[in-house]
């Protein structure tokens, strides 16, 4: 007796508890809800699975059809032309050239169609060239001519430029004496005459004389010193010249003067010690009025804070001297 294996039974969930139950059950035995009977499956069918077979028709577009239509429009005229040209070459004689068929031949397209330029067309261009060589030749006879003349003319219409020297309108203005100084070198340098060579000495003279007052100014202070330097720097950059190196040298030295210091006030003796600012100067002991790098003057000793002095050089101007300052 054979015996065949149980069939497997198909299984769902129950949609309530979520418990797999027998596709065939109307009502959930663990839950008791009632889930029906199962829906049958239904299977549409497409043409290629009852072994037919989807045909696509497929139709050409407008522009596609156009297009066609042109070409069959130009190779009927190609054919045309090529038989035009086949009957004019039986008409040509045998005595023409080669080079004359190759010509014709060479003109038309591998359609038969005219690709080169007709024998009307041909001579209009040898033409313009002809007239554009005639143009070319009368422009290269009068062109140098008629430029020297338009330069000519543009020369006598424009002014010529004059070169002119404003530093000393500067001055008179009371401007700026280092602005004339450039404007004056300036004006030399575009036009070196003897006018503009003694405007420009004549503006360093001025500002020669305005470094000299601040020089020998009554009320001096250190900033005094700094603008003489300022502009002696700056009138050595601008023209440089032997008058100008030598009052820019005069300015270092009264830099270098006027930065020795008070080294020490001795009342008892009657003497003060200077430190001079020259390179490898020793100190200097001196009594009242005696003179300190040959040109401050002792004057008096005020206890052990501070000296007056009086500098020869610049018109004995009046100077006061602290412990371990300078000369103010």
């Amino acid at each position: 007796m054979s015996s065949e294996a149980p069939m497997e039974e198909k299984m769902r969930t129950c949609p309530s508890c979520r418990t797999p139950i027998s596709v065939l059950a109307s009502k959930c035995k663990f839950c008791g809800e009632i889930v029906g009977k199962p829906k049958e499956e239904s299977r549409q069918l497409s043409i290629n699975d009852l072994g037919g077979e989807t045909v696509h028709h497929r139709a050409l577009s407008s522009s596609v059809m156009d297009a066609l239509e042109s070409f069959r429009i130009e190779d009927e005229q190609g054919a045309t032309d090529g038989e035009g040209y086949a009957e004019l070459d039986e008409l040509n004689s045998p005595e023409s050239s080669e080079l004359d068929k190759y010509d014709r031949t060479s003109s038309m397209s591998p359609r038969g169609s005219i690709a080169g330029p007709s024998a009307g067309s041909r001579l209009a261009l040898v033409a313009k060239i002809s007239v554009a060589l005639v143009i070319v030749g009368v422009l290269a006879v009068k062109a140098p001519g008629f430029v020297k003349s338009t330069l000519d003319n543009e020369s006598e219409a424009r002014p010529e430029f004059a070169n002119v020297n404003t530093a000393m309108t500067i001055l008179e203005a009371n401007g700026d004496s280092m602005e004339a100084l450039e404007v004056a070198v300036g004006a030399v340098r575009n036009a070196p005459s003897p006018e503009n060579l003694k405007i420009a000495d004549d503006v360093l003279d001025v500002v020669a004389l305005e470094i000299d007052a601040l020089l020998n100014s009554k009320s001096w202070t250190t900033d005094t010193l700094k603008e003489a330097s300022r502009l002696a720097s700056k009138m050595v950059q601008v023209y440089p010249s032997q008058k100008s190196t030598e009052i820019k040298e005069e300015v270092n030295q009264e830099n270098i003067d006027y930065r020795m210091w008070l080294a020490k006030i001795d009342p008892v003796a009657n003497t003060v010690t200077f430190q001079l600012n020259s390179f490898g100067s020793p100190k200097v002991t001196v009594k009242r009025g005696e003179l300190i790098a040959e040109r401050f003057k002792l004057i008096s000793i005020s206890g052990a804070e501070f000296v007056k002095l009086e500098d020869t050089k610049r018109n004995n101007r009046s100077l006061e001297c602290r412990a371990a300052g300078s000369p103010k």
